[in-house]
């Protein structure tokens, strides 16, 4: 591709910090890796399958559970958030239109950041390669 995602910060369950990409084409809330719920062991919900929709491509009945955990970014917090589990998604954690729209979000992309409306914060992207920063907090209380 000719362009760079956007990443930001992302907290789950206020133990696992990673990068959420932002992407204004996913048309569904927030997807989360299946991987990433295993490895978290989020609690799930079985739905009836659905299919993933790609730029390419329509895998039938890919999406079968629905996982939910409260969400960190750099401050915004959410309890209960639901994702649905793709198997073999490469983000750990993608947040789509959806979400967007129902948190009020405005992207920079030229500044580098994302202004969260309904909190009023604004929030530094993060490159692809760059490793996720801890809150304030938690950091104060790793280094001391």
């Amino acid at each position: 591709m000719d362009g760079d995602p956007f990443y930001v910060n992302f907290g789950i369950n206020g133990n696992h910090y990673t990068k959420a990409l932002v992407d204004s084409g996913c048309l569904c809330f927030s997807t989360i890796s299946l991987s990433l719920a295993n490895h978290l062991r989020l609690p799930r919900i079985s739905i009836t399958p659905r299919d993933l929709a790609q730029v390419n491509v329509t895998v039938k009945g890919a999406i079968r559970e629905v996982a939910y955990a409260d969400t960190d970014i750099d401050g915004h917090k959410l309890n209960r958030v639901f994702f649905y589990v793709i198997p073999d998604q490469e983000d750990d954690v993608i947040l789509g239109r959806p979400w967007m729209d129902a948190e009020e979000v405005t992207i920079s992309p030229s500044r580098g950041e994302l202004t969260i409306g309904t909190s009023g914060l604004i929030v530094k992207e993060r490159s692809q390669g760059e490793s996720p920063t801890l809150p304030i907090e938690l950091y104060r209380q790793t280094v001391i």
